[in-house]
Order: C-alpha cells, then structure tokens, then sequence
C-alpha cells in the first residue's frame, strides 16, 4: 500500500513572536536532575519527583518526562534474567511520585513515550480512574498533540497542512511505512532484543500535522503534530518517511548524511536530542456535565534555544504550559480562568506544580 495523504484544513492557534527573554534563556549549567540511592539490585538512578511534576488532581497525574526515561512498568510475570535498570529507574520514580502525592494506591501510566522524546506523560492515580482514561483512549477521546522541529524549510510540505494515513510495518522490530521505497535505515550497531527479533506486524497509521513556522536562516521547520492512532514511532516514521521531513535529532530515522542537516549544523549549534515534544494532552472529565481538560508541559529549554537561534517563533503558551479547562487557561503562567474553570478545578482538587524550566 502507497501512502496517502489527505488533506485537511486545521486552524492554526495564534502565535506571537519569540518569547520573552525571561521564558527562554537558558541557564549557564544545568543540575544534576539525579541522584542514586542503593538497593539489593545495586545502585538506582533517582529523578526527583518535585521536579517533574506538572499537575495533579483526584484522578489524574500529568508529569513533564524528560529525555532518557523510559515510560512503561515492567510486567511482574515476567521473570527477568538480566537487569533492566532503565525499568527499575521508572519504578522508583512512580513510587517517590506516589509518596510526595500520598496516594493510596499504586500508580499507573496511561499511555507510553518513547525513551527520546519529551513532554507530558499522564498517570492514573488509582484504578477507578485508569479505567475511565483507559475508556477514552479506546473510544479516541484523549487528544495528543506534539511540537517536532524537523530538517526541512517551508517548500518540503506540500500544504501547511493536513494528514497522513498509511499503514506501518514492523519487521523484527523496525519500523517503515509499508510499500516505501528509498528509505534510510541505520545500521545495526548491536544484536536486537530477542523480543524485538520476533516483532512483525502490519498496523493502519493516521497523523496530523501543522507548519506552524520555518526557519529563515536553515532548513528547519516546527510543526505540531496529531496523534489520531498510536502505532510504534508512528509519528517519527511518518515524518521521515511520509513528509521525508525527519525529526531533528532522530537516531532511528535521520540519515545523518542529510545535506540539509550538513547546512544546519553549519549555522547553529544543534545539541544532541530528539525534538520531538508530547506539548499537550487533553481528556474528558465530569462534574456531572463533561468538560475537556487540557494539560500543557513546558517545552526543553533546549527546544526553545534552537528555535532562537534559528529565528522560529514559539507560542508563549507552548513554552511555559499549564492546565485548560474547555480552551480557559486555569492554572500556570498567564492563567486567565473563567468561573467554570475555576469550579471545575476546585471541584478536581487540581494543583499546578510546576516551578521552574525543564533542563534537558
């Protein structure tokens, strides 16, 4: 099957130039945003809650995932042979999460993101409620939309606008559209998981995606991006392979001998990082009427300084988050809640968090 694209027209949000200095400047040096406390299984990587952390109420936890986590609990029927300290780095995490917000029961991540990418993460805080978000996920009432700067200017799209459906095909773990043709895959470095090795499957694929901005400096361009099914790397894959606009920063899917990242490397100084962003997710919530709730995390203040650097403008909002009830901005920087947001918030118990700028 040949992918398709469909177009569609998507109103594009208000944007204001660059943000102001004090949003976006970034500090000299960056903490260490860890330490390590010792465990029969040796020594774990501890990432401070309090850091994380975006918002909460009675139900729903949203946490800012940095790059380098990974976001799944390990399955307890699963004996395992060998150490996975990047699983025992996550669970130590959701513990400490639970504890600073005295939940009484264990906490359950809703959805996944990959190890690379950033942004906001939603967590259950007890069953009841990981049952209703699970719901709406299977109905695809839960709505997640990305930021990605990816390597190409404004005439790589065919339209500033619009979606992309194929189908994806794994083959022993890899990831491609199924039926494209020309498509760069990195070399195997180290023998695939045993898992992996045996993963093959063909899956329907849609996305979204927006021009929100191009560079006029170097071919680099931010989009925002739709998830309307929740296929592995399914955005990533579309856009390298679909657009063939990769993500900044791809290891999987960006041929490094790209002329036009050659040219970007050449004007600004690009760090190593996927630039690929979970900016906001949105869900039902009731009182007894439904209302939507939005949560907003704040983007890398690596993401932000390469969008200085290449003259692209980010939306205030984008950069700093917060927490919308029905489009009313109710808790963060700039919040200008309505009554009903108000109600509702106080209604869900819900905090705003967040104090300072995600680091990595």
């Amino acid at each position: 099957m040949q992918p398709t694209l469909v177009r569609r027209t998507v109103s594009i949000p208000q944007r204001i130039p660059k943000p102001r200095r004090q949003v976006s400047s970034r500090p000299k040096s960056a903490p260490n945003a860890s330490d390590t406390t010792t465990t029969p299984k040796g020594p774990i990587y501890r990432l401070p809650a309090e850091k994380l952390l975006l918002y909460a109420d009675r139900g729903l936890i949203v946490v800012n995932k940095p790059n380098g986590l990974i976001s799944q609990l390990s399955d307890p029927r699963n004996r395992r042979t060998e150490p996975n300290i990047d699983a025992d780095i996550f669970a130590t995490f959701m513990e400490d999460l639970a504890n600073k917000l005295g939940a009484k029961e264990p906490l359950r991540p809703l959805h996944r993101l990959d190890k690379p990418t950033t942004g906001a993460l939603a967590i259950a805080r007890h069953a009841h409620s990981a049952r209703d978000f699970a719901n709406q996920l299977s109905a695809r009432e839960v709505e997640k939309t990305y930021l990605a700067l990816v390597v190409g200017d404004a005439s790589a799209f065919p339209e500033p606008h619009g979606t992309i459906e194929t189908e994806l095909e794994c083959r022993n773990g890899r990831m491609r559209i199924s039926g494209a043709e020309r498509v760069y895959e990195r070399p195997e470095t180290e023998p695939r998981a045993p898992r992996e090795r045996g993963e093959n499957w063909i899956k329907p694929a849609v996305s979204g995606y927006e021009v929100l901005a191009s560079s006029p400096k170097v071919p680099l361009s931010l989009l925002r991006l739709r998830l309307h099914t929740g296929v592995k790397h399914q955005l990533r894959v579309h856009l390298a392979q679909a657009l063939r606009t990769p993500v900044l920063g791809d290891a999987l899917y960006l041929d490094p001998s790209l002329t036009r990242l050659r040219a970007i490397a050449q004007t600004i100084d690009v760090p190593r990082s996927l630039f690929l962003h979970s900016s906001r997710i949105s869900l039902n919530r009731y009182r007894p009427r439904r209302v939507r709730l939005a949560v907003g995390a704040p983007l890398p203040m690596t993401f932000v300084d390469v969008c200085e650097k290449a003259d692209i403008p980010l939306d205030v909002d984008d950069v700093v988050g917060g927490v919308w009830v029905d489009g009313a901005k109710a808790l963060g920087p700039h919040a200008a809640p309505d009554e009903r947001a108000t109600d509702m918030i106080e209604y869900l118990r819900g905090q705003w968090y967040w104090r300072g700028k995600p680091e990595w």
